[in-house]
């Protein structure tokens, strides 16, 4: 039935116009499972782009075609994925126990020194001194939470610190 419609559109109308719409549709939902398929799997080291288009059955090519519309390679994407996740890590106190290879490592990159380069192009500092920058940047916020809660917690519980009349 759709089959119909579309030949019907294609025929009242100019057969291009169609095709190119309906590529495009293709094509965006394409591009859209390229990016999950990315936003699922960069934490796996040595991913690659001829792997990626194999367990999506397209050809390199058109992987790239389709990345070059986003503006980012598959580098470039997985990049900044593993360098978020990389962030999050070094930056929850949770994980203070891993080193940074660890923390890179789990973040999908392979190459330690790779790791070091990218974090610091796109942070102008080494990953160590991010840490330490958020370790210090969440004890300041739990210190001003606390003297938050310790004046709250002398306010009259009926009236929330407002004077009664």
């Amino acid at each position: 039935m759709g089959d119909h419609i579309v030949d019907l559109i294609a025929f009242l109308c100019n057969d291009e116009v169609v095709k190119e719409s309906h590529s495009g549709g293709v094509r965006a939902a394409r591009q859209a499972a390229v990016i999950r398929y990315l936003e699922k799997h960069f934490s796996e080291p040595g991913l690659n782009a001829a792997q990626i288009a194999g367990e999506l059955r397209i050809s390199r090519r058109y992987l790239f075609d389709l990345l070059n519309e986003t503006g980012e390679s598959v580098t470039q994407i997985l990049n900044r994925l593993r360098i978020a996740r990389a962030c999050r890590l070094l930056a929850d106190p949770k994980f203070r126990h891993l080193d940074i290879a660890a923390i890179a490592f789990q973040s999908g990159f392979n190459d330690l020194s790779y790791f070091y380069r990218q974090f610091r192009q796109q942070f102008q500092e080494p990953p160590g001194a991010f840490r330490a920058r958020r370790a210090l940047q969440n004890n300041l916020d739990s210190q001003t939470t606390e003297a938050g809660n310790t004046e709250k917690s002398s306010l009259h519980p009926l009236t929330d610190g407002k004077p009664s009349n």
